[in-house]
């Protein structure tokens, strides 16, 4: 199989609705024959780009729960892109599992041939926008891309309070912003932001001097710091980063915030798929959702409360980016972004 490196690394958004209305999805209990079959395959192997607390979490749940040791490589969407990349070439698969925090890889890599089609019985009941239109992949828990503020610098009257404001000039030198050569949720921020805005705004950001770095955890960072005052991130980082300690207070805006959904599925080819398989209906259980929801994760299940930090999702307006075009532009977005931000 021809596995083309460039399309692997695509990141981006893949929720093609609008709507956050669906049924509620009971936990169901795991086939008999499919644990036995697991178990007897001896472990799984786990490429997951979610947060440490999270990826660790579901790895402990799932061996306590099933005795099947989980072999966990969790890094950010790129590096695990180029790794499942790397391997495929190669032939010499060792992933079971991918998880990433937006389904375009993924998306990219079922294109490819390289994803099993698998539909989970625990995810039966999740709408359409939560899943690949032919099983390439599961919604697994849910971000928001929005904008954080120093907390103890910027008052909510003088906070921005729509992505537009970006552009007002005084903001000059005080913004930081990821670079979506570095991660998925970096581009499904950015995708959002040329749907709402096109590339004006970009413009602006560069006019004002926005600092571009990797990730957010360093925009949190800058922010928190009073180096710059304003900047990008992902619901499931500046929660953390807020009960950390960390001066910073989110702002949602009025034109929505961004949706990355992310999503897992089971590798074509998987040394252990049946391994794999249980791992994905214990990701989507009550039992893994809940683990998810405790580190600030917005779960894919109605059924499993968010944190007690967390704004709930019915007060929240959102925007979802479309998820073929995130898919289609990718290249030619991620290209004009770094002529223009970063060279």
């Amino acid at each position: 199989m021809k596995i083309n490196k460039e399309q692997v690394l695509a990141g981006g958004m893949a929720i093609a609705g609008a709507c956050f209305l669906w049924l509620s999805t009971p936990s169901l209990a795991a086939d008999e024959g499919l644990i036995e079959r697991a178990r007897q395959e001896g472990k799984v192997v786990f490429y997951t780009s979610k947060a440490t607390a999270n990826a660790e979490g579901v790895a402990k749940g799932f061996t306590d729960k099933y005795g099947i040791p989980v072999q966990l490589f969790r890094a950010g969407g790129t590096q695990i892109a180029q790794k499942l990349a790397l391997e495929l070439r190669s032939g010499k698969l060792e992933a079971d599992v991918a998880e990433t925090s937006d389904p375009t890889m993924l998306t990219v890599l079922y294109r490819q041939g390289a994803m099993e089609p698998f539909a989970p019985e625990n995810g039966k009941s999740l709408p359409a926008e939560f899943k690949h239109p032919k099983d390439g992949w599961t919604g697994s828990s849910i971000a928001l891309m929005h904008l954080i503020v120093n907390a103890n610098e910027v008052s909510p009257e003088e906070e921005p309070k729509s992505w537009a404001d970006l552009a007002d000039p005084k903001w000059k030198g005080k913004l930081v912003w990821g670079s979506p050569n570095y991660g998925s949720s970096q581009y499904a921020a950015l995708k959002g932001l040329l749907e709402l805005h096109g590339w004006d705004l970009i413009e602006a950001m560069k006019k004002n001097e926005t600092m571009i770095i990797r990730g957010w955890p360093e925009a949190e960072n800058a922010v928190a710091s009073g180096e710059r005052l304003v900047g990008g991130d992902a619901s499931s980082r500046s929660f953390r980063a807020m009960s950390g300690g960390l001066p910073l207070r989110n702002v949602y805006p009025e034109e929505g915030s961004i949706v990355s959904l992310s999503a897992i599925g089971v590798m074509k080819g998987a040394p252990h798929p049946n391994a794999a398989k249980l791992l994905i209906e214990y990701v989507l259980s009550e039992e893994g959702q809940q683990i998810y929801a405790e580190n600030f994760a917005y779960p894919v299940r109605q059924d499993v409360p968010v944190g007690d930090s967390m704004k709930p999702l019915t007060e929240i307006k959102m925007h979802t980016p479309d998820s073929e075009e995130a898919v289609d532009q990718h290249a030619q977005i991620v290209r004009r972004w770094t002529q223009m931000m970063e060279r």
